[in-house]
């Protein structure tokens, strides 16, 4: 079980939309960042922007596969306007989450 457990999902594609179902499904809370596109909802996700402030209570950040591309945008299908990962907004993160990025430049 994930309760308890706050997971913020930022960008992707359908792969994403599996794994969100599963973190659901085991009770996590859920922040859906680049997600405004999407139709369906998810019962208990609730939809943000971008911001520090969104991912100052996150456990477990977690991006699409590709991660960035070299100015730190992520790609994502739902969403018509760009998302940029900042180095501010990694350092919003509380020091016990968990995230791997594959990003190739974060300014």
């Amino acid at each position: 079980m994930l309760t308890g457990i706050h997971a913020a999902f930022i960008g992707g594609d359908a792969r994403q939309l599996e794994v969100i179902k599963k973190f659901i499904e085991l009770d996590a809370s859920i922040t859906l960042i680049g997600f405004d596109n999407l139709e369906s909802n998810f019962t208990g996700a609730i939809k943000r922007l971008l911001s520090s402030e969104v991912l100052r209570d996150v456990d477990a950040l977690i991006l699409p596969v590709v991660g960035s591309d070299d100015q730190g945008y992520v790609e994502s299908i739902f969403c018509s306007k760009p998302i940029k990962l900042a180095a501010e907004h990694l350092a919003a993160l509380p020091p016990t989450a968990v995230y791997t990025l594959e990003l190739h430049a974060v300014s």
